[in-house]
């Protein structure tokens, strides 16, 4: 990131791999990338700012000007019931629940949430008086017709936690009540997850809904700090201050444009040149060149994230465990923080990072390790047995490298 004249800037790097987390931009002694002053790269990044700079030594925001941001991919639909990463999603909706740092849900948009029965029957109350930028009401209808969005469609990514639903109902114009199958006492989590994972919070108007159809992820209409003014695929989304949004005073920010920027280095030479004030979604490789380059500010929190690779349980060969035990004891992941992530990859030893308060040391006992040996033995008993070991694997269009993320945020007269 560059510090543009007569530009207060700061930069954010994000998601690294295997075990790893969000990153965020702000200057702090960190150790320099491999091979920059002959020494060598740290084991790990350590975390800088990640919950994002102090306000209190930044200044009073100002209200007014833009924010460019660079995307590491086009967006395919601002519809909760599609799963697609979309940080201009955020700008258009606003959240029910919000994430805390110690990963529980506390309301946001909403007003309450609670259960008086442990976790069985849920309550979540709701802000008197907030409007969708249509000026319709987000009231308890709003939530009941969303909700039963995600019931009703097989591909939404928060299907699975709405079908944990046995009923809900509209207690009131502001409350809503869901009954669950079984108790669940960390419900409230998915009304405050992004649409990649899939959220039960965000609440798209039902006007918008009736009006446009399956064709509303084309058209959002939320309660979010922005509406969207346009949108022109593989080029940019403009969204501009909804001057009806429930917080007063908020956003300070006239106008955010999001640009997809699929190339790494090109994303990268955008925020340094100031075409862009952020880049979202980058590469290890931004990462590390980021937390070197005294003219960026980085904010990186680790977290139990990263490169992950999926099987195929319901189909050979990887419905036996032997062939899913080969193909991980068969990746050398030093070999590949060496060649990709500039030595800084965090190897997984197991589903969770040993600083998470969820890694058990017994699954880190019997988690495999790298045996390329062994790998083979456990193909070659598969296979006497008849198995076939023909597979497909499909990666993304951006495996060049792999995950993490950078983003440079500039205040020329203040931000959300």
């Amino acid at each position: 990131m560059v510090q543009q004249p007569g530009r207060r800037v700061r930069a954010a790097v994000a998601l690294v791999a295997a075990v790893s987390a969000v990153l965020v931009a702000s200057c702090g002694d960190v150790a320099p990338p491999a091979g920059g002053g002959g020494e060598a790269a740290p084991s790990r990044i350590a975390a800088v700012d990640p919950y994002g700079g102090d306000p209190a030594s930044e200044g009073t925001p100002r209200s007014g000007g833009s924010l460019r941001i660079g995307m590491d991919r086009d967006v395919s639909s601002f519809d909760p019931t599609v799963q697609n990463a979309n940080p201009a999603a955020f700008a258009v909706y606003d959240s029910l629940m919000k994430l805390t740092p110690g990963g529980t849900a506390q309301p946001y948009l909403a007003e309450s949430m609670e259960t008086s029965d442990g976790g069985l029957t849920w309550r979540l109350g709701l802000r008197p008086g907030v409007l969708f930028s249509d000026g319709t009401p987000l009231d308890a209808n709003a939530v009941i017709v969303n909700v039963q969005r995600h019931i009703d469609r097989p591909s939404s990514p928060a299907k699975r936690a709405a079908q944990q639903i046995a009923s809900m109902r509209a207690v009131d114009p502001q409350t809503v009540e869901f009954v669950l199958r079984s108790p669940l006492g960390s419900f409230p989590v998915v009304f405050a997850q992004g649409p990649f994972q899939g959220s039960l919070g965000m609440i798209v108007s039902p006007a918008a809904i009736q009006q446009y159809g399956d064709d509303v992820g084309r058209h959002p209409v939320g309660a979010g700090p922005f509406t969207l003014t346009e949108w022109v695929p593989g080029s940019h989304i403009k969204v501009a201050r909804n001057p009806g949004y429930w917080q007063q005073g908020k956003p300070y920010l006239d106008e955010v444009d999001f640009r997809p920027l699929s190339d790494t280095e090109s994303r990268y030479a955008s925020v340094q040149n100031g075409d862009v004030d952020v880049i979202l979604a980058a590469y290890n490789q931004e990462l590390v060149r980021a937390l070197g380059d005294p003219n960026l500010t980085t904010y990186y929190g680790p977290g139990d994230s990263g490169e992950l690779m999926f099987f195929n349980f319901s189909r050979p060969p990887f419905t036996d465990r032997r062939m899913r035990e080969a193909v991980v004891r068969a990746l050398d992941l030093r070999a590949l923080g060496a060649s990709l992530y500039n030595n800084q990859l965090v190897p997984a030893q197991s589903l969770f990072d040993g600083e998470s308060p969820y890694h058990s040391a017994a699954a880190t006992e019997v988690w495999p390790a790298y045996d390329p040996e062994r790998a083979r033995q456990l193909v070659d008993e598969y296979r006497a047995e008849g198995g076939s070991t023909t597979l497909t694997l499909k990666t993304t269009t951006r495996a060049a490298s792999s995950a993490s993320s950078c983003r440079r945020s500039s205040r020329p007269s203040g931000s959300r």
